[in-house]
């Protein structure tokens, strides 16, 4: 009789044991998927921190025009009437130019660390799919900067991209010459522009004008040319235009000692 007693303690004993072996198992795997939980979180903290560096640094290597483009809209909403906000006159292009440098040196640095840190083959299923995680946002990134940082230039080629544009620019070369040969020119003097956003927004405006067949605008000239049969008549209401122009923040003086034609 006394023997029962010494199982049933025994069997508690090895219940105990199962249990607490359990708890210890359980413990174990919790604290492994703790730090891989917070790898991820890491993760994708440098991904963030990654496109939000692309981005400030494609705005500072073109002045801030998408920016300018951006208030540009909200004056053509009617939200709001700034015209230049001036950010070419504080980065201005020598500035410009340096945080060009910078950049490509940065994207240079971030693409040369990527390739020396996945040199070799990834055997690891979640290494493999880290890295391509890796790849696709620095590629993203990449993009964004790069669209960011020639934005200016982009925007001064569609400025400029209009034939009787070019054919101003150089002399001419063919029979083109004669398709627009009733045209006049006329140019006038735009106060406070300041960049290539500030050249798209005057340009739309000016070619708003049913008189205006093409425009094209400088601002580190403060000029605009216009080209078209009634540039000269009362279909183009200089008045009209002026307010215009000074509604969305810049100004309209003709030019007189500018040439009146081709």
């Amino acid at each position: 009789m006394g023997a029962v007693p010494e199982n049933n303690e025994s069997t508690k004993d090895s219940v105990f044991a199962e249990k607490e072996e359990k708890t210890d198992d359980c413990c174990s795997e919790r604290v492994n998927e703790e730090p891989s939980s917070s790898s991820s979180d890491g993760e994708k903290l440098s991904n963030g921190h990654l496109v939000s560096t692309g981005i400030i640094a494609g705005l500072l290597s073109s002045s801030c025009c998408l920016l300018q483009l951006g208030f540009n809209i909200l004056s053509w909403l009617n939200v709001v009437h700034v015209g230049c906000v001036g950010f070419n006159k504080v980065l201005t292009p020598q500035i410009r130019l340096y945080c060009r440098a910078i950049t490509i040196g940065w994207l240079g640095i971030t693409w040369f660390s990527y390739f020396t840190y996945n040199k070799g083959t990834d055997t690891q299923r979640n290494k493999t799919t880290k890295t391509k995680t890796t790849r696709a946002r620095l590629i993203q990134t990449t993009i964004i900067t790069v669209l960011l940082m020639f934005l200016p230039e982009f925007l001064q080629s569609w400025n400029n991209s209009h034939p009787i544009i070019k054919r101003s620019l150089a002399p001419f070369q063919n029979d083109d010459n004669t398709i627009h040969s009733n045209w006049k020119e006329r140019k006038f003097v735009v106060p406070f522009m300041s960049c290539e956003g500030c050249e798209t927004a005057v340009k739309a405006i000016l070619e708003a004008s049913d008189a205006v067949e093409a425009a094209q605008v400088d601002y580190k000239a403060g000029v605009a040319t216009v080209w078209g049969e009634h540039v000269y008549s009362e279909q183009f209401d200089l008045q009209k235009m002026r307010k215009e122009l000074e509604w969305h923040g810049w100004g309209l003086d003709e030019d007189m000692n500018a040439p009146t034609g081709f």
